[in-house]
């Protein structure tokens, strides 16, 4: 499979986790390598990242998605 160029802002386990599983069922399905290689890559993505100040009082930051990967069935915000 043909690894993405640019992944710092998709670096995490979530995604790579994502990618195998979808590696995995391109394969069984006998996907086309081309549309396989499309699902690889999303149309947009929005990465944000979230502060919470926790119960101890600390600050953790927990980061966000929402991808979109076809606009095919309409459009979509």
């Amino acid at each position: 499979m043909a690894e993405m160029t640019d992944t710092s802002e998709f670096d995490s386990h979530l995604f790579r986790t994502a990618l195998v599983q979808l590696d995995r069922v391109a394969a069984r399905l006998n996907l086309d390598p081309n549309i396989h290689e499309r699902l690889r890559h999303p149309r947009r993505a929005l990465v944000v990242s979230v502060p919470v100040r926790m119960d101890s009082k600390d600050i953790k930051v927990f980061r966000g998605y929402r991808v979109q990967h076809s606009t095919v069935l309409g459009p979509h915000r």
